[in-house]
Formats: C-alpha cells, sequence, structure tokens
C-alpha cells in the first residue's frame, strides 16, 4: 500500500490506465474526459500542498495521504492528456511551442530557491502540458533523429529506473546535501559510474534477469 520511494510509479501508472479505461468505456468526449482529470488533479495537487486541510481529521487524514502517495492522482491529468493527443493529428512545433518550456523551466528553478506554492501549482501544470505537447509533436511528425545510445537508454530504461536511486543515497549520505553542488556533482558521478558497471554486470544472465529484470 505504500510503495517503497520511487516505486510509487507501478501502483499509480496502473490507477491512470484504469481511469482512462473507464473513461473510455462511458464513451464521454475526450475534452469532457480531460476536464474531469484535470479537476481531480488539481483537487489533489492542492490536498498535497495543503496537509492542514484535513491532518486533523485522523482517518480523513490516513485516508487522503495513501491516495496521495500510492496512487499521485495529481498526474492523472497528463496520463490522459497524452490518450487525448495519441488521437490527435498535430503540426510541427513552432518557435512558440519550444520557447515556453524553457520559460516554465526559469520558473523551476526560481521556484527551487524561492518556493512559493501558489506559483509552483502554477507551473506544474504550465510546464509538463507545454512540455508534454511538444515532445508528442516533435515525435509525431518524424523530427527525433536516431540516436544508438538514446535508443539504448530507452531498452534499458526499466532497469535504470529502478536502480538509479542507490547512486543518489550514497552520495547523500556520503557528502550531505547542504552543498548542493558537492550533492549533485558526487550523484552525476556516481550515477555515470553506475552506467558503466551495469553496462558489465548485463553479461551475467542472473544479474540480468532476476536484477535487472531484462
Amino acid at each position: 500500500m505504500y510503495p517503497f520511494y520511487h516505486l510509487w510509479f507501478i501502483p499509480a501508472f496502473l490507477s491512470w490506465v484504469v481511469i482512462t479505461w473507464l473513461f473510455k468505456k462511458t464513451g464521454i468526449q475526450h475534452s469532457v474526459m480531460l476536464a474531469i482529470a484535470f479537476v481531480i488533479s488539481v483537487v489533489s495537487l492542492t490536498l498535497s500542498f495543503y496537509p492542514e486541510l484535513y491532518q486533523e481529521y485522523r482517518i480523513i487524514n490516513a485516508g487522503i495521504k495513501l491516495v496521495l502517495h500510492t496512487f499521485r492522482p495529481y498526474f492523472l491529468f497528463f496520463f490522459v492528456l497524452g490518450f487525448v493527443l495519441k488521437h490527435k493529428e498535430l503540426n510541427r512545433p513552432g518557435w512558440l511551442a519550444c520557447l515556453l518550456p524553457l520559460l516554465g523551466l526559469c520558473v523551476a528553478g526560481y521556484l527551487f530557491y524561492n518556493p512559493v506554492k501558489e506559483l509552483s501549482i502554477f507551473n506544474f501544470y504550465f510546464l509538463n502540458i507545454v512540455l508534454l505537447i511538444l515532445a508528442v509533436q516533435v515525435a509525431s511528425n518524424g523530427m527525433i533523429r536516431e540516436v544508438i545510445s538514446m535508443e539504448w537508454i530507452g531498452i534499458h530504461s526499466l532497469a535504470i529506473y529502478l536502480w538509479h536511486v542507490l547512486p543518489i543515497f550514497i552520495a547523500k549520505y556520503a557528502v550531505g546535501i547542504d552543498n548542493l553542488w558537492l550533492y549533485y556533482g558526487t550523484a552525476i558521478c556516481l550515477e555515470i559510474v553506475f552506467i558503466i558497471a551495469y553496462k558489465y554486470l548485463l553479461r551475467y544472465p542472473f544479474l540480468r534477469k532476476y536484477v535487472f529484470g531484462m
């Protein structure tokens, strides 16, 4: 019920699939589907940012925390948006479509050092929506060149995702997080070491199958 750290993705992803499937089975229009998903997303994100709204009520508090931690419903909107975009014919992105994600990234950088809840909620949707639309436009118009190294990352993404947190934990306990430059620098170096070690360990069938799931 409370998946460890990054493994929240498994039950959350399955819940998004089920909800979107139910939406589809009802036969409602894509615009209505998006609107419902957006309301669910905004309400759950607001509850995540403002726990003081419900934490005085023990049972309600426990239920909301469980749903937020395990199913991450504030991501549902983006999953449904991807489903809707899949059924649309998109044009090649213009300069504005490329500029907007950069603007959102700048705001995210500002919020990293100057947290503002209201602006964080807004940018959460703004950045992810424009970034998702840009990515789908680029992909659907065949604008991505074939890059062998990126294809390799895609093939091994599950194993990398499952184990990439180990170097992060090592960096956290080795150098701490007080000095961000030292922490992130150490984490990046350890991630590179992990990738190199991973490519070597793939040679062993037992590790390849039972440790990395390949």
